[in-house]
């Protein structure tokens, strides 16, 4: 629409009219143009009275008079013949609209809906694409290579030199008596593991989801054997705690020196055989949580976390003794074959509630990502000892006794314990968008349990050797169950792949 105006003061005769002079019609839109516009006379019917009456008595009227031309750019016919040209409309710069983020937006936003700010922490409106990652659903392979903090087993295995008289043999504090197994940390290596996590927004704005994951670490397993024909010289050490020998089975085995005592395994002229002591560590968990978007922006997301986590903990520690006797007129018949068995295996499993947060940032196709969570619940611990020795005389028929020798009828059982339990968690992952489905990254992993039980802090080395079978106990009943709680500590590297849909 052009607008015209009509003046009271005369002026010369209009350049878009030869025929006779009038007022000069001048578009505010037209006098804008660079060049003169170009008019063609068109002729019309003898004007309206209205309007002669404003040519007649032009001091009195002042008017804006709107005139609009069927064709953009052709001239408007005006009364009396004149014409004026229509106005040629003209691009004006225009504010972008608030809806329109200003800067470039992330790689994950495509368009926002109005009122929908994208710098700042605004709900998502109503057929928005969400900032973010696309796709709706999506799935986590991760490839790990954590380690534990292992457990600590008291000493368990010594070695004497040769020559070392029998009664001071494997004792720990004797001259040549070294610990060559025990008192140490085992299966604290690095191992493999693989972690796989599901989920799903529950919501068009990719403002609610689910999400679930499951993992687990290889077993980790330590093995120590130690084998000789008498020379040289191993042991198993322990504290006695009568100080007297037990009985004709065990008497070529034990020496009452005190608390500081050792069973023989090998020794020249009395016993061949070994030792052997193995452990293992299994762990896996898990965890189901909501997914709850706090903030979201071009660049990044923060979400917050809650829900259930649960970790299970099997761990477990073997001692054997296959012993032959080479005495020849001992108590015991020579070829006697003298086997002892000690177990400690503890079972943890922690089940409590978890809540956390989540957040990514990214740049381009690069994305970093952090998360912090912490789970408080109930720990549950069973402990579960076990201890036999079978004597098997030459011809004769093995004879077995529930005890062994860190394991006697003092301690052996089940024990079940209930203890509150925190398991705090952080992880770092970088990473980058392969394609608009697929995300590849590497990341690091930190994991804490409190109040569990591992079998190496579960070992009494104090032994009453009188209830040695078959024996009857008099004094203390050691050894006894020890109720020991420490932690673990998981960590280790992550490397991992993301699909989306």
């Amino acid at each position: 629409m052009a607008v015209g105006v009509a003046s009271a003061q005369p002026r010369p005769a209009s350049p878009y009219n030869t025929i006779s002079t009038a007022p000069e019609y001048s578009s505010m839109a037209a006098d804008s143009l660079d060049g003169p516009p170009q008019t063609l006379p068109v002729s019309r019917p003898q004007y309206t009275p209205r309007f002669q009456r404003m040519q007649q008595q032009p001091t009195q009227y002042q008017q804006v008079i709107p005139v609009q031309g069927p064709i953009e750019g052709e001239p408007v016919p005006v009364p009396n013949g004149h014409t004026i040209p229509q106005s040629i409309p003209q691009s004006i710069p225009q504010p972008l609209p608030q809806s329109v983020p200003q800067g470039t937006p992330g790689p994950f936003v495509q368009e926002m809906m109005p009122n929908a700010a994208c710098n700042t922490c605004q709900p998502c409106q109503p057929r928005c694409v969400p900032c973010g990652p696309p796709g709706h659903v999506w799935f986590r392979g991760e490839f790990l290579y954590w380690s534990t903090n292992g457990f600590n087993i008291p000493p368990l295995v010594t070695r004497s030199p040769d020559g070392t008289p029998r009664e001071q043999a494997g004792v720990i504090g004797t001259p040549g008596t070294t610990v060559i197994y025990g008192n140490q940390n085992v299966n604290s290596d690095l191992r493999p593991g693989f972690r796989g996590t599901a989920g799903f927004w529950l919501d068009e704005c990719h403002r609610i989801g689910v999400e679930g994951s499951f993992f687990f670490l290889q077993d980790s397993s330590d093995d120590f054997i130690a084998n000789s024909n008498g020379t040289p010289i191993f042991s198993r050490p322990f504290q006695n705690a009568t100080r007297g020998f037990v009985n004709d089975a065990q008497l070529v085995a034990f020496r009452g020196l005190g608390a500081s005592d050792a069973e023989l395994v090998t020794f020249p002229g009395v016993l061949s055989g070994g030792v052997t002591v193995h452990s293992e560590s299994e762990l896996l968990g898990g965890n189901l949580n909501a997914i709850h978007n706090l903030c979201c922006d071009c660049n990044s997301r923060i979400d917050l976390l809650y829900g259930y986590r649960f970790l299970r903990l099997n761990e477990s520690l073997n001692i054997r003794e296959d012993l032959l006797v080479t005495q020849i007129g001992g108590p015991v018949p020579q070829g006697t074959v003298i086997v002892v068995q000690d177990g400690f295996k503890t079972t943890n499993e922690f089940h409590g509630a978890l809540v956390g947060l989540s957040g990514e940032w990214w740049n381009g196709k690069v994305f970093f990502g952090a998360r912090g969570a912490i789970a408080f619940g109930q720990t549950q611990s069973t402990t579960t000892i076990t201890g036999q020795t079978t004597i098997t005389t030459p011809g004769g028929v093995p004879v077995v006794s529930q005890n062994g020798l860190l394991a006697q009828r003092t301690n052996i059982g089940t024990y079940d314990t209930d203890r509150f339990a925190v398991v705090p968690e952080v992880g770092v992952r970088l990473g980058t968008q392969v394609t608009d489905h697929l995300r590849v990254y590497a990341g690091y992993d930190v994991m804490y349990w409190s109040s569990v039980m591992r079998p190496g802090d579960q070992i009494d080395t104090v032994v009453n050797t009188t209830q040695i079978a078959p024996g009857t106990l008099v004094g203390p009943a050691r050894p006894m169950f020890q109720n020991q709680v420490t932690d673990l500590w998981l960590q280790g590297l992550t490397v991992g792949f993301e699909v989306r849909y």
